[in-house]
């Protein structure tokens, strides 16, 4: 993709989360579930071929049921491509149900990403082995209880969260005082009591217990994501436009991703959320303020933070250390496009981040993303300002399909490949 400097405005479509859709997909074993507008993202598609191990079936569009209600050891063999949300929850729920002779292929970026956390919690009941592209399964938990770090992700906990609440309960006991992406382990918590579940976390924030219940069936559409909306405002804004984006949840009171409209609205920029809907404006804001935040508990809002510094006199990002084990390593992403432009970066320590808006002439750039959808998506709002490049633009496709189609459809100057 080339891109040359616009002014994106308009109205557009917040792209579903796919956080709800995987986790709604898996809700799928004990009730069904249908996703009336579906869009199927890579990870979405890897999250129902998942499921489809476990005995859920497409009866219909975008309608899941597993239809033999009888739970048995699960066997055979599925091909995760690249989402480790929906890996982790799967090996998950194989150590509640219990896998024989389980065979899971993995993709190419994804074989690299760590699952020494459950291993090792798991490994005197459930055998989980990694030989290169492909996980083997097998073993069952003796109980329905775990204990874990959540210090690598906060996907485990969650996936015993989804296992438990629709077999016969169960008690996680989270061992590190600090979870990574801890805000997501609310969003399922919330969604699960939302559809009848019974799960609540002791006043010691590490004790999570979950009770059988019998869960309402879903049928509705496929909540928005603040992550992936944030890179739509944030191009607005450092263009100076003005967006509204539409289909988005009620933000929660928590700190997660839907905290980037607060974080906008700190810098001076006109950042509101009405009835689904995000506002933002920003005409005059020039970069006078500093931003400092920790980003542990939604590590994604990392590279949406970052992509905003034409806006801002210095970012200083904390607990980053994670983002070296994701998709790729986005903190070495994060800091190869951050410069390309010509700003700043420092790395005071192997866990803080600091970006810094010079006085220097920025430039147009080219960047390679690594086949990293969240880094070609933070790169987007700098080319929007200067210009420039980026390439194995499709990366997108993992988490956001129509994400050039809509930056066009807001003003965006851009040159799309034929294969987008």
């Amino acid at each position: 993709m080339r891109g040359y400097p616009s002014i994106i405005r308009g109205t557009v479509k917040a792209p579903q989360s796919k956080s709800f859709a995987i986790r709604l997909l898996f809700l799928s074993f004990s009730s069904k579930v249908k996703l009336r507008d579906l869009e199927p993202s890579e990870d979405v598609v890897d999250a129902i071929n998942a499921i489809k191990l476990l005995g859920v079936k497409e009866v219909g569009k975008n309608e899941f049921e597993r239809e033999d209600k009888v739970v048995e050891k699960i066997r055979g063999s599925t091909f995760i491509k690249a989402s480790a949300t929906t890996l982790r929850f799967l090996l998950s729920f194989l150590s509640v149900l219990g896998g024989e002779n389980v065979k899971i292929r993995v993709g190419e970026t994804l074989k690299r990403r760590p699952i020494t956390e459950l291993v090792e919690a798991l490994k005197d009941q459930v055998n989980i082995e990694q030989e290169d592209d492909v996980i083997r399964v097998n073993g069952k938990l003796n109980e329905n209880y775990v204990k874990i770090s959540g210090s690598e992700s906060s996907q485990y906990i969650s996936g015993f969260i989804l296992a438990f609440a629709q077999t016969e309960g169960g008690v996680i006991e989270i061992t590190s005082n600090e979870p990574t992406s801890k805000s997501f382990i609310y969003l399922t918590i919330d969604l699960i009591n939302s559809l009848g579940g019974d799960i609540k976390i002791e006043d010691d924030g590490k004790t999570i217990i979950v009770k059988k219940a019998s869960l309402k069936q879903y049928d509705n559409f496929v909540p928005g994501d603040y992550a992936l909306a944030s890179f739509y405002a944030i191009s607005s804004a450092v263009t100076h436009g003005e967006i509204t984006i539409f289909n988005l949840p009620k933000p929660p009171k928590y700190f997660g991703d839907h905290s980037i409209i607060k974080i906008l609205s700190d810098l001076g920029i006109t950042s509101i959320y009405n009835d689904g809907k995000w506002y933002v404006t920003n005409v005059e804001t020039s970069p006078s303020r500093d931003l400092e935040i920790n980003i542990k508990e939604a590590p994604d809002l990392a590279m949406s933070i970052a992509s905003l510094i034409p806006l801002t006199k210095r970012i200083v990002l904390h607990d980053v250390k994670n983002l070296k084990i994701k998709e790729s390593d986005r903190l070495k992403g994060i800091i190869t496009t951050i410069t390309s432009f010509g700003y700043d970066v420092k790395l005071p320590s192997d866990n803080t981040l600091v970006i810094e808006n010079n006085n220097s002439t920025k430039v147009s750039a080219t960047i390679d993303c690594n086949n990293d959808h969240r880094i070609a998506m933070m790169a987007t709002p700098l080319i929007m300002k200067f210009g420039g490049e980026i390439r194995n633009a499709e990366c997108v496709n993992k988490s956001n399909p129509k994400f050039w189609q809509d930056i066009l459809s807001l003003g965006g100057k851009i040159e799309i490949a034929p294969s987008l």
